[in-house]
């Protein structure tokens, strides 16, 4: 079906290109937006009272340096954080910091911040619905603080410690004057601050001071006392006898390790004479003279050896001699480590018998000790109240002339400093015309690009309203023009008149012979309609899948071929069939034979329905030939196997056709798989994308196959048999009609197959190849 608008395409889908076409063509119109919005935007520049800003930066930190901070070595130093710049964000703000900002400046300035103005009509209406103050009202102060608050803006800069002080006004000098004295007032109230609670500290110092001088006259003389009673007699740091017993103690200590050392080399000579007969490891021996001496000699007779070896063999009397004066002088360094040996246990020996003197000492001085024990006790718990309260006393001394040092505000280090000082503005910050005058202009275009946009828009959808309702005519209009037409000589007018009675819609010509003889129509069920046991249509086979699939295409080329004009008329019927009855699934069944038949039918039939602006999917469930992706012309790859098995989903199964709007879903590389259920939620989800589900059931084998799963999960349903199957065919719609079909009707092929399915598949398969 062709459109005759050119701002629909295929589906009814609005063209933007058409939309871009007109928007262009209301140049004028967006070209007249831009023009007055820069109109606008040059005036209101032109009237409009410049206004000047200045700057200034102030930096938070803690500004105690090692020669300000407080002698304390337990006080730690303050690390300023986001929250206490924005804290001190609030500190500058405040109307205090505003007033000694306006008490410093002159009378000229004062005058502009006190000075009464009158408001416009729209500051009036804001007066009158109470969202301003009327500053006729208000006092001289609280009208300067208003309009101070008005042109003031303080705030810190993210991620850092600087707080910008910015100040418009009507004159330069006037913005410059006082954002300068606004950071110097800032910084001036953090000084003040301070100094009012280090005179509070000095205060309370000075009270807890005086009474702590006493106390510690107090605790002192109450020592001194008690050590007179008790006899107990000062030392440097410790009574008299704890001294001795420390003393003792430590020579103690000492004999014991002389002793320990002097056996432990002794041991280790002995372990080296014994184990290599040498004491060259022996730092004692070593460091003897003698055996320095007899080392030396040692050495020259080795050298000596060495030097005959080279002329003289080893039983020549010149070497035997050399070797026996060197046995001889070993022998002698032996004699004189085991003379060392004895010196170190003898040494070992007398600082054994110094260590039992020692500790026989010590016994009989902590038994004089234990008498004086609780004497220092009572003794050490006096110092230690003294010592207490002389160091508290100190620290307070301490804090107390700090604070007395810090009580006047210029001794305050403050929390900030000046940074960056504001300066004279020489342009305008107010108005920008540059910058005004460019966004109205671009706020004109898109203003006049929107409103373009909508109209065409509006216009676009209209047209399509109109072109959709032309092409879908009310049903009796339908059948009045189908019955003007001339009968498609392969459906007899008999056949459509019955198919039009059975329900599909289709318009019913004048009677005449059918083409097919009817089959007999099973019993009919209780409360279940009957059957339409005639063929809706006659189609003629396709042989091969080249032939299946020219004939798929057959009616979109505009032809009217021997399988284009049944295809047609059997695609209104169904559609006007849609319409009234309101099914959105199908079925089309094949009996055996068939298959490439029953798929060609359902891809025309589908095609056919989309360019009737339908939303049509065609759902393969024929796992076994593929018919459809043989007529089609679709590669195998995931399909209905793997979503029902969660491998896949739809956008990854859902291929289109190359020819019109309709949507294909494969069967997949996978045997299909799964309870019923679960192709009907599938079914469920297609229902809510797609005005039509057509289902390729493939090859039926009724009643020898019974399973019926994928058709009777639709709502109606089509059999394709050939001439010779009418009493298959109507068994098998019987059967349907009895699962809970609404319809099932029969597609009749004329001819006779001279191919089975299985060929078919294998033939199409090896062409792809």
């Amino acid at each position: 079906m062709q459109h005759d608008n050119p701002n629909l395409v295929a589906g009814g889908a609005i063209d933007i290109g058409e939309i871009l076409v007109g928007i262009w063509r209301r140049k004028m119109m967006i070209f007249i937006f831009v023009l007055v919005a820069v109109g606008l935007a040059v005036g209101f520049v032109t009237v409009a009272d410049p206004r000047y800003s200045a700057t200034a930066k102030v930096l938070v930190e803690n500004l105690e340096t090692p020669f300000t901070k407080a002698r304390d070595p337990d006080r730690r130093d303050g690390r300023i954080d986001e929250r206490d710049v924005l804290s001190q964000v609030e500190v500058a703000s405040s109307p205090d910091i505003a007033r000694q900002v306006l008490r410093g400046l002159d009378d000229e300035m004062q005058e502009d911040f006190t000075r009464h103005k009158s408001p416009g009509l729209f500051g009036r209406l804001l007066i009158l619905a109470g969202f301003r103050d009327n500053p006729a009202l208000m006092q001289p102060e609280q009208r300067a603080l208003a309009n101070f608050d008005e042109n003031s803006t303080i705030y810190a800069i993210p991620r850092s410690r600087v707080i910008v002080m910015k100040f418009t006004a009507a004159r330069a000098d006037t913005a410059a004057t006082v954002a300068n004295r606004l950071a110097r007032s800032y910084i001036k109230a953090t000084r003040s601050a301070q100094s009012v609670t280090t005179g509070r500290a000095e205060d309370w110092l000075g009270i807890q001071v005086d009474t702590l001088r006493q106390k510690v006259v107090q605790s002192e003389v109450a020592v001194e006392q008690f050590r007179a009673q008790a006899g107990l007699v000062r030392g440097t740091t410790n009574t008299l006898s704890s001294q001795e017993l420390s003393e003792l103690n430590s020579q103690m200590i000492l004999a014991s390790a002389a002793k320990a050392e002097a056996l432990a080399r002794a041991s280790t000579i002995r372990e080296l004479l014994a184990k290599t007969g040498s004491v060259d490891g022996a730092s004692d021996v070593m460091n003897s003279v003698l055996i320095q001496r007899l080392r030396e000699q040692q050495v020259r007779l080795r050298r000596n050896l060495a030097e005959l070896s080279t002329t003289y063999l080893d039983n020549h009397p010149r070497i035997k001699s050399v070797k026996q004066e060197l046995a001889d002088l070993n022998r002698q360094i032996r004699a004189e480590a085991l003379k060392i040996v004895n010196s170190l246990e003898q040494q070992a020996s007398i600082a054994a018998t110094r260590e039992a003197s020692l500790r026989a000492s010590l016994e009989a001085l902590k038994k004089k000790a234990s008498a004086v024990g609780v004497d220092e006790v009572k003794l050490r718990a006096l110092e230690r109240e003294a010592t207490a309260n002389r160091q508290l006393l100190e620290s307070f001394l301490t804090r107390y002339s700090d604070a007395a040092s810090r009580v006047k505000p210029e001794s305050q280090p403050g929390l900030a400093r000046i940074i960056e000082t504001a300066t004279v503005p020489s342009v305008p910050s107010f108005p920008r015309k540059g910058p005004i005058v460019s966004l109205a202009g671009v706020g004109g275009l898109a203003l006049g690009l929107g409103i373009a946009f909508l109209l065409e828009v509006m216009a676009a959808a209209s047209r399509l309203q109109q072109s959709l309702v032309a092409a879908a005519p009310p049903p009796a209009q339908s059948a009045a023009v189908s019955q003007s037409k001339p009968a498609p000589q392969s459906a007899p007018p008999a056949v459509q008149a019955k198919v039009a009675a059975a329900g599909l819609g289709m318009p019913a010509p004048t009677p005449a012979k059918p083409a097919v003889a009817p089959v007999a129509a099973p019993a009919a069920v209780p409360g279940k309609p009957t059957t339409a046991t005639e063929a809706l249509c006659t189609l003629p086979r396709s042989p091969d899948v080249a032939t299946a699939s020219s004939n798929a295409q057959s009616m979109l080329n505009g032809t009217n071929s021997a399988y284009a004009t049944p295809i047609k008329a059997l695609s209104e019927g169904v559609l006007n069939y849609l319409r009234a009855s309101g099914v959105k699934r199908m079925a089309v069944a094949s009996l055996p034979g068939t298959a490439l038949d029953g798929a060609t039918a359902l891809v025309a039939t589908a095609r056919c329905l989309s360019e009737q602006g339908l939303r049509v999917v065609v759902l393969e469930v024929d796992a076994q030939y593929n018919c459809v992706d043989h007529v089609v012309g679709l590669q195998r790859t995931a399909g209905l196997a793997e979503l029902l098995t969660r491998k896949a989903g739809f956008s990854d199964v859902i291929a289109r056709d190359r020819l019109s709007t309709v949507h294909f879903i494969r069967s997949g590389l996978e045997p299909i798989s799964g309870p019923s259920r679960d192709i009907s939620l599938v079914m469920e989800a297609l229902d809510h994308a797609y005005d039509l589900v057509l289902l390729n059931n493939g090859v039926t084998n009724f009643p020898a196959d019974r399973d019926l799963t994928g058709v009777t999960s639709c709502q109606s349903a089509i059999v394709v048999a050939g001439n010779e199957q009418g009493a298959e065919a109507a068994a098998l719609c019987g059967a349907l009609m009895r699962a809970g079909l609404a319809t099932a009707q029969v597609l009749q092929l004329s001819g006779s197959s001279t191919i089975s399915d299985g060929q078919v598949a294998a033939g199409a398969t090896a062409k792809s190849a």
